[in-house]
């Protein structure tokens, strides 16, 4: 065999072993899930590893008309840029509400496909023009997903500020660094949150936070928590200041570093 037969073998041997390498490396690339693309492109994806620090959104829309899906996610989505910008792994969570006398599925809190908590988006890249065009790209490739998140399912008649607040402050790994909450602090549910016909006045929002907090059911977290949406919806109208003011009262029970967007 020639000098020059041995050569040609050995780099397209190389070559095979670079294919086979590159193949297998994309192959067990972890994948970011049901993304937007005009997200995908925008971010990298890396799998959580443990002492990853994370931001849980909880989300409880009025209602999934168009109107509303935008307005909410606007407002989340400049907070989950703030997520991605600090490196956390994302996880949202939607209430759709409960129905009247329905199982108990029927209003059972749903996870993101895409923004399940399992990756960190980062935006890289030394060029500003090109990172300030991905943080773009991914702001408005987010904002949209979770418009059609919320527009995608049906949000049922009784609602209620005190699941996402359980769910909130529950326990859970990893515990998040952030939370932030959107609802618009209004009850017609038949739980301790309810006003039950008394009228909206501060007695009323100290025995609707004594009741709930008697529950047992809302425990104080270490996370820093941003309300968003309090009072800012079609049924808030002429209590607007009340449901602020209720949110204002349940944030200091979850939490010292809490504060009213």
């Amino acid at each position: 065999m020639t000098s020059r037969r041995v050569t040609a073998i050995a780099v397209t041997s190389a070559l095979v072993a670079v294919v086979v390498f590159v193949g297998l490396a994309t192959w067990f690339r972890p994948s970011p899930g049901p993304c937007p693309a005009a997200f995908r492109t925008a971010v990298t994806a890396r799998a959580t590893t443990e002492g990853t620090q994370s931001m849980l959104v909880l989300i409880a829309p009025f209602s999934n008309d168009a109107l509303e899906a935008s307005k909410v996610a606007a407002g989340v989505t400049t907070e989950l840029m703030r997520g991605i910008e600090k490196r956390e792994a994302i996880r949202v969570v939607y209430d759709p509400g409960q129905a009247p006398g329905g199982p108990a599925a029927s209003g059972a809190l749903r996870d993101d496909a895409c923004l399940a908590g399992s990756f960190v988006y980062t935006i890289e890249g030394a060029n500003p023009t090109r990172r300030q065009q991905d943080v773009e790209n991914a702001r408005l490739g987010l904002q949209a997903h979770i418009a059609a998140e919320i527009e995608r399912h049906r949000v049922q008649y009784l609602g209620s500020p005190l699941r996402i607040l359980q769910r909130a402050s529950a326990p859970q790994v990893p515990t998040p660094s952030d939370l932030v909450l959107w609802a618009d602090f209004l009850s017609n549910a038949p739980d301790c949150a309810d006003p039950d016909g008394h009228q909206a006045d501060p007695a009323t929002i100290r025995a609707i936070v004594a009741r709930c907090a008697a529950t047992g059911t809302i425990h104080r977290t270490h996370a820093t928590v941003r309300i968003l949406g309090a009072g800012d919806s079609p049924r808030s109208v002429g209590f607007e200041q009340w449901a602020r003011d209720l949110a204002r009262a349940f944030c200091g029970l979850i939490s010292d570093s809490c504060q009213l967007a």
